[in-house]
């Protein structure tokens, strides 16, 4: 599998809003993931963007990134760092992921949430969102899945389910099957077809 590089980042290049972009290696995300130019790929809940904008670079120009997050002052960060960077594959959508994504069926190579699914308000709808993204995904397509380790933060609902292997029982029911998982310090990612 081919390895990204994203260039050398540093501390000065964080941008405002939550993200765990910064806790992993992002080259070793992508490579895991295999996002690869000219796919089509889906953030769910992309925050200030960070991973957006890394995988509009590796798609490139024949590529296409779609980025959600319901909350509007997100988008608008990700629009205008867009905008700042000439990425012209990459279109933020205002979207509550926990309903009907505002995505055509059977279109996306790869989908991608990163600690989101933790969130009280996401938990009690993972069997739905699972549901919605085998709908968005191509046959074949793939789900990744980022979320923190329960050990990580004290702030974080203990919740059972959010365990590598919580998550899998749940996408198996809705036709996933688990294709890997990579660990590192502070989050886990977990990835399915």
């Amino acid at each position: 599998m081919q390895r990204h590089h994203l260039g050398k980042i540093n501390q000065n290049q964080r941008r405002s809003g939550p993200s765990s972009f910064w806790m992993h290696d992002p080259n070793h995300v992508f490579s895991v993931i295999g996002l690869r130019k000219g796919q089509v790929f889906l953030d769910l809940g992309c925050g200030p963007g960070d991973y957006s904008l890394a995988a509009a670079e590796i798609v490139g120009p024949s590529g296409r990134v779609y980025a959600l997050d319901i909350w509007r002052s997100m988008v608008e960060v990700l629009r205008t760092e867009a905008r700042n960077r000439n990425i012209e594959n990459l279109q933020a959508i205002m979207a509550d992921i926990t309903g009907t994504i505002p995505i055509v069926d059977n279109t996306m190579d790869v989908c991608l949430t990163s600690t989101v699914l933790h969130m009280p308000e996401v938990t009690r709808k993972i069997p739905a969102l699972a549901a919605e993204i085998r709908r968005v995904l191509k046959p074949g397509g793939r789900l990744a899945i980022i979320e923190l380790k329960r050990d990580a933060s004290s702030g974080l609902p203990k919740n059972p389910r959010l365990s590598p292997k919580g998550i899998e029982k749940m996408l198996i029911k809705i036709g996933f099957r688990k294709t890997g998982i990579v660990n590192f310090s502070r989050t886990f990612l977990i990835h399915f077809e």
